[in-house]
């Protein structure tokens, strides 16, 4: 270390100074000086160096904290029980750091990965999500757990983390069983999770499913209490949707205002909400949802109609076109 200036990092690495590079570490006048000296210390991944590395994870300045936890976790194992200890830092980038860190050293580092699944901050839950991933076995069943996270973005992680653990060779056949059991419960009986998007002011969730009425089941089963937040589900027969004031059909299929098809008399036995029924008046989507009975089979299922002319529906069970007229005068208002 030079007396005339900050030490050189790269000229002490280049010649593998564990003892110099543990010294620069120290060098508190320039934290950029520090970042180098963790970085290098994990490079070489000498354990003399764990002692000094957990003591720099003090340090005031949140990158040199996170550079000493980086470079604990290219140590390994003998570097977990300081990790761990990081997993507690206030700042959320060192806990990240340090659960990234974890899922490097692998199977030791299952239970620590755990805890951090219950991380307030959404980022550090993600990261031990896919650390968990690249483990192997000892992590299907906490991955598991995460399927059940509130969270959307926590869900998908953990499908794509079992999914990945599903794709490994060396994974027995009943585990691997057991990953597709569970990505299969999450992706609830068909409905898939495509991906999260912003639209001006409105959040959108959507899916894709080969069947209407599984998708239609689906989004009966939700509750959106926020405005401008919809969940969508992409079908073969159109794409379904649910926001805070019911379920609803994006727009009809062609074949739906074709009257010749019609085989039958369809009922409305139910509409599901006098909104649905405002917002169809108003000429914003053309179609209601409201609740059909199958004229051959007496069926019963949710489906788009116009409001005011007659739709042609087609009945889930008996296949029946079903010929629906709408300018119901009375009508009996559901909540879905």
């Amino acid at each position: 270390m030079g007396i005339f200036g900050p030490p050189n990092v790269e000229k002490i690495k280049a010649k593998k100074d564990v003892n110099g590079l543990i010294k620069a570490l120290g060098y508190q006048k320039d934290s950029l000086v520090q970042e180098d000296a963790a970085e290098a210390l994990g490079e070489i991944g000498d354990a003399r160096a764990i002692e000094s590395l957990i003591a720099v994870l003090k340090d005031k300045e949140q990158k040199v904290r996170k550079a000493a936890t980086e470079a604990l976790g290219k140590i390994g194992e003998p570097a977990v029980e300081s990790l761990i200890a990081a997993l507690k830092d206030k700042e959320q980038k060192v806990r990240k750091a340090a659960t990234e860190a974890l899922g490097k050293i692998g199977e030791p580092a299952v239970e620590s990965l755990i805890a951090a699944l219950k991380d307030k901050e959404q980022k550090v839950r993600k990261a031990a999500t896919e650390a968990l991933g690249k483990i192997g076995e000892p992590a299907i069943e906490p991955l598991c757990t995460a399927l059940d996270d509130p969270d959307l973005t926590m869900r998908t992680a953990a499908v794509g983390a079992l999914q990945k653990l599903e794709a490994d060779t060396n994974l027995e056949q009943s585990l691997r069983d057991q990953v597709n059991a569970a990505v299969e419960q999450v992706s609830d009986r068909g409905v898939k999770f495509d991906r999260k998007m912003k639209r001006g002011q409105a959040t959108y969730e959507l899916y894709t499913a080969d069947d209407a009425e599984k998708a239609k089941k689906f989004l009966l089963s939700k509750k959106v209490t926020r405005g401008f937040y919809y969940i969508e589900v992409e079908t073969p027969n159109g794409t379904w949707g649910i926001d805070k004031d019911g379920i609803y059909l994006v727009k009809l299929l062609p074949w739906q205002k074709d009257l010749s098809l019609g085989e039958c008399e369809g009922q409305i036995s139910a509409w599901p909400s006098m909104h649905a029924i405002m917002v169809a008046s108003q000429g914003i989507m053309d179609n209601v949802v409201a609740r059909i009975r199958c004229g051959k089979c007496k069926h019963e299922w949710w489906d788009g109609i116009r409001l005011e002319k007659a739709t042609i529906v087609r009945c889930p069970k008996c296949q029946t076109y079903n010929k629906t007229r709408g300018g119901q005068t009375h009508i009996h208002v559901v909540h879905v």
